[in-house]
Formats: structure tokens, sequence, C-alpha cells
């Protein structure tokens, strides 16, 4: 892992109009500073489409303790289609836990 990530805000959001090279971006930034010490989930994915921010994070946290241990990171990529997505991120954030969001500007 990369010092520099030691240095960076504990939530990263990384916004922009369409095809503006978001994606790219986070994949530089998952790809130089880290080997597979994080979490990563992508709201555009179908099986997502109901996702509740409310119901299901916690849920969703307990998944990843289970099949990939403790990860301190999280990537969400299109976060902007998860209602009230700010709040979990707010109550993990407060466990030390750092946020790397890609989301699409209106």
């Amino acid at each position: 892992m990369n010092s520099l990530y030691l240095k960076i805000p504990h939530v990263v959001i990384i916004s922009g109009v369409r095809r503006s090279g978001k994606s790219t971006l986070l994949t530089q930034i998952i790809s130089g500073w880290f080997d597979e010490q994080f979490y990563y989930l992508n709201f555009e994915d179908e099986r997502l489409i109901s996702f509740s921010a409310e119901e299901d994070f916690d849920m969703l946290y307990q998944v990843f303790l289970e099949l990939y241990g403790e990860q301190r990171t999280f990537f969400l990529d299109e976060i902007q289609n998860v209602q009230g997505w700010g709040r979990f991120v707010r109550r993990i954030y407060e466990r030390g836990f750092k946020f790397f969001i890609r989301r699409q500007s209106i």
C-alpha cells in the first residue's frame, strides 16, 4: 500500500459527468495502492436495484466480513443509485474506515 494512502482524507469522492474518466481514476487508485485489502461494490449491478441503505448496508458489511475478513477501506461505485447512502458511510467512517466513492454528478 502506498504511503500517500495514509495521508489522504478518510472519505474521497470522485464525482463528475458521464464519460469524464471517473472509473479510470478509481481503477488507477486501486491498482496503484492496494493488493486485495479493500471492499468493492458497484451499485450499477442489476442485482442491487432494490438495495436499501436502511436495511441492506449492515447485512452487506457482515457478508464482506465473513467472505474477506476485516478490511479498512471501501470502494463504492455509482453510489448515487442508493437513497440514504451517506448515513451508512458516516457511521462506518466514524469507526475509522476510509472510503473512495465514485458517483455521477447530475
